[in-house]
């Protein structure tokens, strides 16, 4: 005992209530039980100082895109929702959101971007389903994880062991945080959308719902009650983009998706998204990316992951269902 009562132990620190071991027993949470059934395959971890570009259209992606400025300010918009981003807010777009960026910041805007996949590609839907249509999520990076963002950058770009996995670590935080502050707010609203508007957002929306069919103009022109050159218009003003270079976008995207997964040949996938022929796919495929089908194809074939055992797929399928 000290002069004043108090126990301290041997190494002359003092000794506080005894410990009990359930203050060390780690039980999971249901928001790490929700994310930890996904697996995330990143596909691309960028570092954008924008100077001089002070605009960027027409950004149509397959993936699911996490960007977050740590420096200046942009602003954001589909065809249903524009926000203003400040450092440490954080997006996260579905595939196949068409989006525009323009950096409203005099001075020059920093920012990151994850592009990622989850796997397999029903839970990545369910995913996106359980955002509810929010994508800005405000004040997520602090200070501490924008140091940590960094680190994990010049370690990929010196191609240092582990830096995929603390990369991989990074994005579930990033989005145990979002989906945290999303669980408090309340659903989001789409503002009003112009006469034009709804037509371009209608037209994305008929592409999506339609793109196996070998779509012409005409048709989707009368699913949407307009003509041709009022389609046009609305989405030069809108979207500023063509109704047939957007069609062929998508559905050279979708192509890399099928052939990602390496369900279908390449003969297959040309008919399933309604091209004419195979060598009119390749052609196109190969003037659009830079690779043929072929190549691309072959790249995931040669770095997809070993088959799950049945055991093990079977026993994941019946944790996934008792979980939702």
């Amino acid at each position: 005992m000290t002069k004043h009562g108090k126990k301290h132990r041997e190494n002359g620190a003092p000794m506080s209530a005894p410990l009990s071991l359930n203050q060390f027993v780690l039980k999971e949470d249901p928001l790490s039980a929700y994310i930890g059934q996904f697996h995330f395959e990143i596909s691309l971890f960028g570092y954008w100082y924008q100077g001089e570009i002070r605009q960027l259209r027409n950004l149509l992606l397959n993936d699911i895109k996490i960007a977050f400025t740590t420096q200046g300010s942009c602003r954001i918009a589909t065809v249903e929702q524009e926000y203003v981003a400040n450092p440490g807010d954080v997006f996260i777009l579905p595939p196949y959101t068409l989006h525009h960026a323009d950096f409203i910041t005099d001075g020059p805007v920093e920012s990151f971007d994850i592009h990622m996949r989850i796997l397999p590609p029903h839970l990545q839907q369910w995913f996106v389903e359980n955002l509810h249509g929010r994508i800005f999520f405000p004040r997520i990076v602090t200070p501490a994880l924008y140091e940590r963002l960094t680190s994990a950058y010049r370690l990929t770009c010196e191609k240092a062991p582990g830096s995929y996995l603390l990369i991989r670590n990074i994005l579930t935080e990033l989005l145990a945080l979002c989906l945290n502050y999303s669980a408090g707010q309340h659903p989001v609203s789409s503002r009003r959308l112009g006469s034009r508007e709804k037509v371009a957002a209608d037209f994305l929306s008929c592409v999506d719902s339609h793109y196996r069919e070998n779509l012409r103009i005409e048709d989707i022109c009368r699913l949407l009650h307009v003509s041709p050159s009022y389609l046009s218009r609305c989405l030069a003003e809108v979207l500023g983009v063509r109704a047939t270079s957007y069609i062929m976008q998508y559905k050279l995207l979708r192509a890399q998706d099928l052939l990602k997964t390496g369900s279908m040949s390449i003969q297959e996938t040309a008919d399933y998204l309604g091209f004419s022929s195979v060598s009119y796919f390749s052609r196109l495929f190969r003037q659009h990316f830079n690779e043929a089908p072929s190549h691309f194809a072959r790249r995931y074939e040669e770095t997809s992951p070993e088959p799950v055992p049945k055991s093990q797929s079977n026993a994941g399928n019946a944790s996934q269902s008792t979980t939702r």
